[in-house]
């Protein structure tokens, strides 16, 4: 049988020879090749496993699915009960995240072994909560609003007025002292909203007592302010209450204005308030002539030099202080004269004292000599100076000319005659004296405008004034475009002039260009 096989060298060998190593077993021909292959199609191996064991559940799923819409259901409810029980022994994981995890590249499987698989994670078993034997009571909210406890407001308005009364009279009997009194305030603690009705409650009170009751109130309230229990405020507001009930009370109680301008009087001279605070009250003619009652009574109490530094300081205008229909500086000298207040207000004053002296002795000489010997010569220069000494002039002469039988043109060549006599005594404090020669042009337009303005008097003054040069153009046209609330009467004064200045102003105009 072995005749015909060809056993020579030649014959192509179909298995190789294996060489052995010295110890009998065989030499590892390209070891880290093979393990390395071994390895790596063992985890694709694996993974196509893997992957196809997942495929094949997915669509054993949907056959089982479409199935089981055909069953019988006596047989679906097997299949429900076996599904459930497979439902335990599958896996949590998604099966892409596990391949995610297992791409590694060549390099990295090669330094690195591959990582176990992380078991799955156990299933969180939640226990039912146990039931209750009894239900819980449930306790419904009250609708009702708890009780608070009711705030103490402390005694009201009524109260404290009653108290106050009752120390006000243990302190007019003659009690308690004004220090007593001051500590019963501090106790009952006034409020502050209440503070003006204490006030004002503590002066009403007094005007039908006696003066000396007045004077203690005006003292208590003193106490009260320096000790900072009321402020100013308070006791302007309460005199200005005061002071609007002095209609309503005249009725009640006799003398009710002469009551409240002692009151106001003290308490200034008590600095409770000031005299400028009296006249803010009484502005306008408010309460006329409360203002000038108070400037009696304190002229009693302080004297006439003190008071008339009192209100110089307080820069009080009288002409304010009257009504509208009487506010002219006739009127106000007037009232000052009735209640012996001349001195306050130096410009009447010298009037006064000029127009006396013109009675007594018209010699224009023996008028000019007076002047220097009885008057400072600090008030040569005062506009309240010249003024007086334009108004008494122009009473005298237009009373002397008054008499004079004819028209006005007779008139008018009297008051010019009588005024030249005047002249030197004019020209001596208005001599190139622009400002001066302004508030003598001014005196006119008073003057005449507390007359009414008769016709044609204005025009014939300012005429007169010019032609004996004791007024010159320039103190004219400063009057015609002055604008000034200081002196009434403006608008009509210019409607009178206005046609004479005109003239006066082209007849300067054209003697300055003859002069060129």
């Amino acid at each position: 049988m072995l005749m015909g096989l060809n056993l020579s060298s030649s014959t192509t060998t179909l298995i190789p020879p294996h060489s052995y190593s010295s110890n009998g077993f065989g030499a590892q021909r390209d070891g880290g090749f093979r393990t390395h292959n071994n390895q790596r199609s063992s985890f694709g191996y694996n993974n196509q496993r893997a992957q196809y064991k997942h495929n094949q559940t997915n669509t054993n799923n949907q056959f089982n699915s479409q199935s089981n819409k055909d069953l019988a259901p006596r047989f679906k409810k097997n299949l429900i009960v076996a599904h459930e029980q497979d439902l335990g022994e599958l896996q949590l994981r998604p099966p892409m995240l596990f391949n995610k995890a297992s791409v590694k590249t060549s390099n990295i499987m090669n330094n690195r072994s591959m990582e176990p698989q992380l078991p799955p994670a156990p299933t969180i078993k939640q226990t039912p909560a146990p039931l209750l034997k009894e239900p819980l009571p449930i306790k419904q909210a009250s609708s009702e609003k708890p009780k608070q406890g009711k705030k103490d407001k402390g005694p009201t308005k009524e109260e404290l007025l009653k108290k106050h009364a009752s120390l006000l009279d243990d302190y007019f009997k003659g009690n308690i002292d004004v220090a007593q009194a001051v500590d019963s305030y501090k106790e009952y603690k006034i409020p502050d909203k209440f503070a003006k009705d204490v006030v004002v409650s503590s002066i009403t009170n007094t005007l039908d007592k006696t003066e000396s009751d007045r004077e203690k109130v005006i003292r208590f309230l003193s106490s009260l302010r320096k000790e900072n229990l009321i402020n100013a405020s308070v006791i302007q507001d309460s005199f200005k209450t005061l002071c609007n009930s002095i209609e309503e009370r005249e009725n009640e109680i006799t003398k009710v204005t002469s009551a409240t301008a002692t009151l106001l009087a003290m308490a200034v001279t008590e600095h409770l308030i000031s005299l400028a605070d009296v006249a803010t009250l009484t502005d306008n003619g408010a309460f006329y002539p409360l203002f000038l009652l108070v400037l009696q009574h304190l002229h009693k109490v302080l004297g006439k030099n003190e008071l008339t530094d009192l209100f110089n300081n307080c820069k009080v205008n009288l002409l304010s202080q009257l009504p509208e229909t009487d506010k002219t500086k006739m009127r106000l000298a007037e009232v000052l004269e009735e209640r012996d207040l001349t001195f306050l207000y130096p410009p009447l004053r010298i009037q006064a004292e000029l127009s006396k002296q013109l009675q007594v002795d018209p010699n224009p000489q023996q008028f000019y000599k007076w002047i220097k010997e009885n008057l400072d010569a600090a008030t040569y220069t005062d506009p309240g100076f010249i003024n007086a000494l334009m108004t008494v002039l122009l009473k005298y002469i237009t009373q002397e000319s008054a008499s004079t039988v004819g028209d006005d043109k007779a008139v008018g060549e009297k008051e010019h005659n009588i005024l030249e006599r005047y002249r030197p005594v004019l020209h001596a404090f208005l001599r190139e004296q622009p400002s001066l020669q302004l508030i003598a042009v001014y005196s006119l337009q008073v003057h005449f405008c507390e007359l009414g303005f008769p016709r044609g008097q204005l025009l014939r003054w300012f005429m007169a004034l010019y032609d004996l040069e004791i007024v010159e153009e320039e103190a004219f046209l400063t009057w015609k475009e002055d604008v000034t609330d200081a002196y009434p009467g403006k608008g009509q004064a210019l409607f009178q002039v206005n046609q004479w200045l005109t003239w006066l102003q082209e007849a300067e105009s054209e003697e300055e260009e003859g002069d060129e």
